[in-house]
């Protein structure tokens, strides 16, 4: 049973993508959902950086890291999912399904009348999809 999860779980994250818009949303609220929607997904709260205030959450298997950039009064500003290769393929193909692509590694949508940017930015060892308003 345990080996059918670390299967699923990566196919968990990948729908979920598209599905909600973290923006705005403030500190306690992206907990509560992560913990109900991601629960492959561990806070950590070990993480201390003096220029901006965010949450860290990794997956169980440490190939993916969740950052949630927040505002002074706690409510998200920008998310950046850091990812390794090995999703790629798949959260790409997430990325088209759910926002229309702007270009090579850019993508908008639309949500309650505001418009956002998922950018795709790749590195040596991992990719990042970073989210914010436009």
């Amino acid at each position: 049973m345990k080996h059918i999860l670390y299967i699923l779980c990566p196919f968990i994250t990948i729908l979920h993508l598209g599905a909600q818009n973290f923006i705005g949303m403030n500190k306690d609220d992206i907990s509560k959902y992560m913990t109900t929607n991601h629960p492959d997904f561990k806070y950590i709260d070990d993480a201390v950086n003096k220029a901006y205030k965010y949450m860290k959450y990794v997956d169980h298997d440490e190939y993916q890291t969740w950052l949630f950039f927040l505002s002074e009064d706690e409510h998200c500003t920008v998310t950046k999912l850091i990812s390794d290769y090995v999703y790629y393929d798949r959260l790409t193909a997430t990325l088209d399904k759910n926002y229309k692509k702007e270009g090579t590694n850019t993508w908008t949508f639309r949500d309650q009348g505001v418009d956002y940017i998922v950018e795709l930015k790749k590195d040596e060892w991992f990719f990042s999809i970073i989210t914010k308003k436009k």
